[in-house]
């Protein structure tokens, strides 16, 4: 691996690209349908239109689908083969940066936490811009944090810098969630400027004084605007609103808590302890994922729209948090496993070589135990299974509807249904 250091994460490129692409093919969520319908008028007619209008949001996630079209032919499974590919390009991403920061064990537990987790999978099978979202603004931070740590020449961080801009600014129209995970950058920032300026030997008290100054000054300038104009309600307004179908979900700032919960209970309830076992790995990396996700978390839960996919640019971080926390514990607590297991051993009345097999086995029970409590993997397999876990609405099969419908179809004068885009897809009409 040393004379190849790109092997491991190609690996790591290829593991993510398999479990994204298995049953690709299954039927498709009725958002997925906007970049569907409006790539296939894309390539006929140079526009994204559906029925008589245009769909314009996301447009360059249905310019990529229009390519995948081109290029492996028109399907379900070819209009998700865009996300798969820059899903599965974040987790390498992850795993060099990790590995460059916190070492070789954080960076496969950061991308086997992050390839694995079910926020991830959604993404990766679902053909929406949310895959740009989140590839742009991980990368996008990746640049930003080596332009602010690094001692490189000024032009190569000028060059970082800018792309770190362009990055988050296409993430942000992407999906303008992506604020959230901004301000837990700035956050980062704020904290790392701090940091440098009072709590470095070689800063002058001038600098100091200038600083507290200019800090004073915005923070002034900030509140008097908030206070004078209708901003802060504007935003307020903007934060609290969700649409109709959501309304259900609108004051439970609990939302996001239960799914990390429900997913990870080990992991989650120990993440308090994992940051700090992160921090004592990679100091600046940690807080960085500290800030963003916990940020964007708290932020998000209450905002008034809440759905899995619209916090999916932060589980990114978290995993960066588990995977770099996690390599400080494993060592130790393999090492005491090991000793464990020799105690273990002791206790029962069997030969050497039959007790130590005995011991071995209840020991991976034990640590299947674990994994098996956490159902994370449950609800990713589930969703790659096209499998509606309890409480959850199946999708619809259009596909096997059609084939009933479409005798009607001809022959109706006028057509209702609850999903337009699925009629028209599958059906050929919409009224």
């Amino acid at each position: 691996m040393k004379k190849y250091p790109w092997v491991p994460s190609a690996i790591v490129f290829l593991i993510a690209l398999f479990l994204f692409s298995i049953n690709l093919d299954r039927p498709p969520h009725p958002d997925e349908l906007h970049h569907v319908l409006a790539a296939q008028n894309l390539i006929e007619t140079g526009q994204p239109l559906i029925g008589e209008g245009e769909y314009r949001r996301g447009i360059l996630h249905t310019w990529m689908v229009a390519i995948s079209y081109e290029v492996f032919g028109e399907s379900i499974a070819s209009a998700r083969i865009p996300a798969v590919l820059l899903v599965a390009l974040i987790a390498p991403i992850l795993f060099l940066w990790v590995r460059c920061e916190a070492g070789s064990l954080a960076a496969w537990l950061t991308a086997g936490l992050f390839i694995s987790s079910p926020f991830t999978v959604e993404i990766a099978q679902f053909s929406r811009f949310y895959a740009i979202q989140i590839f742009s603004f991980v990368l996008g931070v990746l640049f930003y944090y080596y332009t602010l740590i690094t001692a490189t020449p000024f032009f190569r961080r000028l060059l970082m810098g800018s792309l770190a801009i362009v990055l988050v600014y296409l993430a942000f129209t992407a999906q303008v969630t992506t604020l959230f995970g901004m301000v837990g950058v700035a956050v980062w920032t704020v904290g790392l400027t701090l940091q440098r300026i009072y709590f470095n030997a070689d800063s002058s008290p001038a600098v100091k004084k200038l600083f507290t100054i200019s800090l004073v000054v915005f923070t002034v300038a900030v509140l008097m605007m908030l206070t004078l104009t209708d901003t802060a309600q504007l935003v307020m307004e903007r934060y609290r609103s969700t649409q109709l179908f959501n309304a259900d979900h609108q004051n439970e700032f609990w939302f996001y808590y239960l799914r990390f919960f429900l997913f990870y209970p080990t992991l989650w309830t120990l993440v308090g302890v994992i940051a700090l076992f992160a921090v004592i790995r990679s100091n600046r990396l940690a807080w960085l994922a500290i800030c963003i996700f916990g940020v964007s978390f708290l932020l998000m839960s209450f905002a008034g729209t809440k759905a899995t996919r619209y916090i999916s640019f932060a589980p990114p971080f978290l995993a960066i948090l588990w995977g770099t926390g996690l390599a400080v514990i494993v060592p130790q607590l393999s090492r005491y496993v090991r000793e464990s297991r020799v105690r273990l051993v002791e206790t029962f009345a069997l030969p050497p070589r039959l007790g130590a097999l005995a011991g071995n086995a209840l020991l991976i029970g034990a640590l299947a135990v674990v994994i098996l409590s956490n159902p994370f993997w449950l609800r990713t397999l589930a969703m790659i299974g096209n499998v509606a876990l309890p409480m959850e609405v199946p999708t619809t099969n259009w596909r096997a509807a059609s084939e009933e419908l479409a005798p009607w179809v001809s022959e109706a004068d006028i057509m209702i249904t609850t999903e337009e885009l699925g009629a028209i897809y599958f059906l050929g009409r919409s009224d």
